[in-house]
């Protein structure tokens, strides 16, 4: 699985789209409930929908996008940006090179576990973060 960022551009005014949302959120919540889309919201002035989205490839998340009922609103476009995640939370590499990078919690499941076993990734124990320890 790959990650994208897609970003869906308004131009027309919320009154213009309102009678939509409904159908947008029906879209919605599959989306994320099977883990398409990871995290979504909009910019704070409505005209931006930002959602983070795993897909095995470009054109999947292309057509998972592009089935937003919000794209029926006249002049909205969505542009899907093919992302390489090195870090979430300062989890991973900071390296722009991705054959030498740390895993990523975006990593597939076993890696990360096979990379922790052999001590590449550090994680703290409940006694450390009670004693204040770690961040």
């Amino acid at each position: 699985m790959n990650w994208y960022l897609a970003i869906r551009r308004m131009t027309e005014p919320t009154a213009a789209w309102r009678d939509l949302l409904p159908a947008h959120f029906a879209w919605l919540k599959p989306m994320h409930d099977e883990g398409t889309i990871i995290m979504s919201g909009p910019s704070k002035d409505g005209s931006l929908g930002i959602y983070v989205m795993r897909a095995t490839d470009a054109s999947a998340a292309t057509r998972a996008v592009q089935a937003d009922p919000l794209l029926q609103s006249p002049g909205a476009t969505v542009e899907v940006i093919d992302w390489q995640l090195h870090q979430i939370m300062a989890s991973g590499s900071s390296t722009s090179q991705p054959h030498n990078r740390q895993p990523t919690y975006g990593d597939p499941p076993d890696e990360l576990s096979r990379q922790r076993g052999s001590g590449r990734i550090a994680r703290r124990s409940r006694s450390s973060r009670a004693r204040g320890g770690g961040r």
